[in-house]
């Protein structure tokens, strides 16, 4: 896994390179204090990455939203929708990319709202997910902006992602209805 630590120390007395020093110490810290929560995360019950979706330490949320996508865990997508108003960006991006997982039309309404509030530019972000995770609130978001956006370039993400939708539809209706993760 990559991981990021973040530090920044005052220039004192000994200058430039006292101060490096310890911002790298820190930094590294943080990394490794990174690692540990994820490796920690692995290993946690279901129950439990529940329970840190809620923590007040963004580090542990995180982790907790990463591990639940990757287990494509169902029972997470109420608390992984709550995320995507996360105060920390990443992990907002990372509930995103969980509901993009776990695929979850019940996910669909809460994405759809959220472009609602917002520009173009992250319009265009949610509509791949959205299509990936299909469903009729899916298609009828993607048939609405296809048709009445007023950005052209969303109308067309929103075509293509319909196009993709409807393919993957009519794929899983001609093998039965079946499909494989």
């Amino acid at each position: 896994r990559r991981e990021l630590g973040v530090a920044g120390e005052p220039v004192a007395a000994e200058g430039p390179a006292g101060a490096t020093r310890r911002a790298l110490a820190a930094a590294i810290g943080e990394a490794a204090r990174a690692i540990r929560l994820g490796l920690s995360a692995e290993g946690k019950p279901v129950e439990a990455l529940l329970s840190d979706l809620e923590s007040s330490d963004v580090r542990v949320r995180d982790q907790a939203v990463q591990a639940l996508g990757e287990r494509r865990e169902r029972r997470a997508v109420p608390g992984l929708v709550k995320r995507l108003t996360d105060m920390d960006r990443r992990v907002r991006d990372r509930a995103l990319g969980a509901l993009s997982q776990i695929k979850d039309p019940a996910a669909v309404p809460a994405i759809i709202e959220i472009s609602r509030a917002t520009d173009a530019a992250v319009t265009l972000r949610l509509i791949p997910v959205v299509g990936d995770i299909g469903g009729q609130d899916a298609e009828g978001w993607l048939l609405t902006l296809e048709q009445a956006h007023p950005e052209p370039r969303v109308q067309a993400a929103a075509a293509e992602a319909l196009q993709e939708l409807r393919r993957a539809g009519a794929a899983a209706q001609g093998s039965g209805g079946s499909r494989r993760d």
